[in-house]
């Protein structure tokens, strides 16, 4: 059960981070969006749990947090992932015109 919790921790601390690999970059930072950064099924945090009383207190800490961030700054987070990805895609279409 640790390790199901260190992967919500972990997942959660990518999403603060602004370094998310399951969902989109500016995510509103909530239980569901921790379960499916963590490869999860929406809705698996539940507080009805108790196991998961520690993990919901971080992640309501962790939205309050989010919510002081202005709105321009996580517009350019996403516009920064968005650029990433686009350059990515760039270098792979003229690898594949070169070969």
């Amino acid at each position: 059960m640790s390790e199901m919790l260190g992967e919500y921790f972990e997942a959660l601390e990518r999403l603060k981070q602004g370094k998310p690999l399951h969902v989109s970059v500016g995510i509103k930072i909530s239980n569901d969006s921790v379960a499916l950064e963590a490869g999860r099924n929406k809705g698996a945090i539940k507080k009805s749990r108790s196991i998961f009383a520690d993990l919901i207190v971080a992640i309501d800490m962790a939205a309050n947090e989010q919510n002081i961030l202005p709105i321009d700054q996580r517009k350019l987070l996403k516009l920064q992932d968005e650029v990433n990805t686009l350059r990515k895609d760039l270098e792979r279409a003229l690898g594949r015109e070169i070969s």
